[in-house]
């Protein structure tokens, strides 16, 4: 039974080991051939954006790259004995990195042999990344940096906006008419 259940585990292993191999290839490739070609060839083209984009460039596609290998690592028993063949990389936040890398590799050709303006490449990822951040930064902001030092009240949906109309309407005094 364990030796059928540590296939998938070997499997995994195998299939994330050919996928981090074929991502150091492509980031080695692009990130030589950038630095040979924007660098060396034309390097009196260079300003201090061209150094900024690629510094960040470097870095954004490093940190992937780091955190792909962190996640594809196997662990082992003292025995030697593959007890799990790292996550799948094609799940999760995995795929957010490979996104990011893609992204780096191709603003990174098209600005070396093409035009400065592929750094504009950049404003979708950025976009995407406010978008899916800004539910936390927003509640943040609205927690710690209310106004008057206060906690700053929860946005009121429309059930929470009528139990407190029920609630002040049982708290009224009731007025009984009578005839007389």
């Amino acid at each position: 039974e364990l030796g059928m259940a540590n296939q998938s585990n070997k499997k995994l292993l195998q299939v994330n080991t050919q996928a981090i191999w074929r991502l150091r290839v492509l980031l080695a490739s692009t990130c030589v051939l950038y630095i040979m070609y924007r660098f060396v060839w034309h390097f009196y083209t260079l300003s201090i954006g061209h150094y900024a984009g690629a510094t960040f460039t470097f870095a954004s596609l490093a940190a992937c790259y780091w955190l792909l290998t962190t996640n594809a690592q196997a662990t082992y028993s003292s025995t030697g004995e593959l007890l799990d063949g790292g996550r799948d990389l094609s799940k999760g936040l995995c795929e957010y990195y490979y996104d990011i890398v893609y992204v780096g590799v191709f603003v990174l050709l098209t600005t070396a042999f093409l035009s400065d303006w592929f750094w504009l490449a950049y404003l979708p990822v950025f976009g995407f990344a406010g978008f899916k951040l800004y539910p936390w930064v927003a509640v943040f902001f609205e927690t710690f940096f209310a106004r008057g030092g206060e906690q700053a009240p929860l946005a009121e949906n429309r059930a929470m906006r009528k139990r407190r109309e029920r609630d002040e309407k049982k708290q009224q005094p009731k007025i009984k008419y009578s005839r007389r």
